[in-house]
């Protein structure tokens, strides 16, 4: 029965080669159809080879994009407008996956012969999820747009730099589309647009711009989401942090009905001299240099590997539009902001927890801006209940109130007690063994002064 199998293969291979010299077949570009016709009726070789072999391995693949939205805006002057990406695959196989992005009225012109050509596309996304990040610039113009975007697999560069053959790609009905469009509204180019007001209900705003040499990031929500259900949730991502908010009416019945418009701010960084625009009303390089080196000097431990300052606002309105305020605490309400950090290295022995601290968003005169929080204490505080640590990569957890969020390492790390084991009401001395990192050179008496151990929960100052 093996010999007679290898027998067909051959003969359908064979006979798809003559096929194509002799009808010119073009494979489909949406390679998960299964039959020997396409929905618009042209020959399907590929479909009737597996469906006759039953050999493929991917059953299906479905791009998803990380921000609830129908429409991108961002200002003309952007650097990239990054979209972040996964793809639910089904079956086996897939040693890769690859985003790619390409006009609507481009129609078919992409695709041919098991090749996608274009100037859009990710960096291959290995392991699932498969998140990768889709720059989506240089398909927006001044005039909006609809864009497709799909997930293919298993991609190879063909020839031409900017044609990459693949194996599978989503079905139609599975592509993502988006309005795109660049609007100027950012006068100031600090990636926030002048007037919050200007992204209009179900829009999200995605810039890059870089302050005093660092890049920032910015997604801007309207929560006012007409795709979503009442008291729903819209969910964006900015750098490698995903955040979900409720929407306006989930806003509106808990905080109260003076919430008139509401818009979810995000600003993600890898280093905090790049977060603000300015300093209590001081709007220079020195003076946000100088924040950031006092904020780093308090900080309770060192930066996770690969994280990010990320700062997280809720703005609304009130007064008929006259007035906008944040929301910073939402304390007293059974409403809460999840936040979820991924693409982080997290050691075997790390435990890292989630600090904040307290950020402001107000109006310069000129625009939207971000600054230090006159008004709160300046200091890092812990967010209370250990994060959800996803594998070595990753960290979840909820929040009620907002600022600039960043995951810390203490550097302690336990790395035996003798015994491990004790009698409940048993007096007995244990002795630990592990690094438990000091601010400056003590003894190990001195050392052992200044831990102290709990057993169970210990105290959050």
């Amino acid at each position: 029965m093996g010999t007679c199998k290898k027998l067909t293969l051959a003969s359908l291979v064979t006979m798809m080669v003559v096929l194509s010299f002799i009808i010119g077949f073009v494979p489909a570009h949406d390679l998960g159809v299964i039959g020997a016709a396409s929905d618009d009726g042209e020959f399907d070789m590929p479909g009737l080879l597996r469906s006759i072999m039953d050999a493929k391995a991917v059953q299906s693949i479905v791009p998803e994009l990380n921000i609830d939205t129908a429409k991108v805006i961002a200002p003309p002057g952007s650097g990239d407008v990054p979209l972040d990406l996964t793809a639910a695959v089904a079956g086996t196989g897939v040693d890769h996956v690859r985003y790619v992005a390409n006009l609507s009225s481009e129609g078919a012109s992409p695709w041919s012969e098991g090749v996608w050509s274009g100037q859009v596309f990710s960096d291959a996304a290995t392991d699932s999820p498969y998140e990768a990040s889709l720059n989506i610039r240089p398909l927006m113009s001044s005039v909006a747009q609809t864009i497709y975007i799909y997930a293919l697999t298993n991609t190879s560069q063909a020839l031409k730099q900017t044609a990459f053959t693949y194996e599978d790609a989503n079905l139609e009905a599975d592509r993502i589309e988006l309005e795109v469009e660049t609007r100027d509204l950012d006068s100031d180019g600090n990636g926030y647009p002048d007037n919050i007001m200007d992204v209009l209900p179900g829009e999200v705003w995605i810039a890059t711009a870089s302050e005093d040499g660092v890049e920032r990031t910015v997604v801007i929500a309207n929560l006012s989401n007409p795709t979503k259900a009442v008291n729903g949730e819209v969910a964006v991502s900015s750098g490698n942090t995903t955040v979900t908010a409720p929407d306006l009416a989930a806003l509106q019945n808990g905080v109260g009905a003076q919430v008139e418009d509401a818009w979810l701010v995000v600003s993600a960084v890898d280093d905090l001299a790049g977060l603000l625009d300015n300093v209590d009303g001081v709007d220079t390089p020195a003076a946000r240099a100088q924040w950031a080196a006092d904020v780093n000097a308090m900080a309770p431990g060192v930066l996770t590997a690969l994280a990010q300052y990320t700062e997280i606002s809720l703005v609304y309105t009130t007064q008929s539009g006259t007035v906008m305020d944040e929301i910073d605490d939402l304390t007293g309400t059974d409403l809460s902001v999840a936040i979820e950090m991924t693409g982080l290295d997290i050691g075997p022995n790390e435990s890292p927890q989630i600090w904040s601290y307290p950020t402001a968003v107000s109006d310069d005169g000129v625009g939207t801006v971000i600054t230090n929080d006159p008004t709160a204490d300046p200091v890092w505080s812990l967010k209370a209940g250990s994060p959800t640590i996803i594998g070595s990569t990753g960290l979840a957890m909820t929040t009620q109130t907002l600022s600039v969020f960043a995951p810390f390492s203490s550097g302690i790390q336990i790395l035996s007690a003798n015994p491990d084991v004790m009698l409940v009401g048993l007096e007995e001395e244990v002795a630990i063994h592990g690094v438990f990192p000091v601010g400056a050179l003590l003894s190990v008496a001195e050392a052992a002064q200044a831990y102290a151990v709990y057993v169970g929960m210990a105290p959050i100052n």
